[in-house]
């Protein structure tokens, strides 16, 4: 378990850390839809993804249940007609707003040991990590259901663009009309 000194100050410092990477967003030329959102979305966006990670290095949340959050995610921001190279750089920033503040807060003094500040970068990468990845596949499935609805696209077609693990399911029950009269898609989560 990563020492409770890096995620009581991650907790203690959520809407500080939130400031920051709001203040990185409306600086960067790559978040122009990010830049929509008022100020205070976005620190609500950003304070609630410091609130899974310190939940996450506390062990109090599961892979599974992380992969969840962050798959309804990536539908969101499909649905909200973000470009996933700018979610991807969402997380980016909030990573490099992370890594400063704990520089500073020096959460890695040689108090802690070496194996320590190891197994915190560890925990945190494997954090970033697991959210790109299930926040890549939550937006391609909403992508590929809104190709099934608007353009009709039917498994065929969908092969083309979306290869066997794409998304939870298999990608045949996304694009299978008759599986989709009877009650759509149920995916694994």
């Amino acid at each position: 378990m990563v020492d409770s000194k890096i995620w009581e100050v991650l907790g203690a410092s959520q809407h500080r850390m939130a400031l920051r990477w709001t203040e990185e967003v409306h600086r960067s030329p790559h978040m122009k839809v990010y830049q929509r959102f008022s100020q205070e979305e976005l620190l609500r966006r950003s304070e609630r993804l410091f609130e899974r990670l310190v939940e996450w290095l506390k062990e109090s949340m599961a892979k599974q249940e992380m992969g969840k959050v962050f798959v309804h995610l990536g539908k969101e921001r499909y649905k909200e007609n973000f470009p996933l190279c700018e979610v991807h750089y969402a997380f980016f920033l909030i990573k490099r707003v992370l890594w400063d503040f704990l520089l500073a807060e020096n959460c890695f003094s040689d108090s802690l040991g070496l194996y320590k500040v190891m197994e915190a970068m560890e925990r945190l990468n494997a954090f970033f990590d697991l959210i790109v990845f299930y926040t890549i596949r939550g937006y391609m499935e909403e992508m590929a259901q809104s190709l099934v609805k608007e353009k009709g696209w039917d498994d065929e077609e969908a092969r083309k663009y979306f290869f066997p693990g794409s998304f939870y399911g298999a990608t045949s029950e996304l694009f299978d009309r008759e599986k989709r009269r009877h009650g759509g898609l149920q995916t694994e989560r």
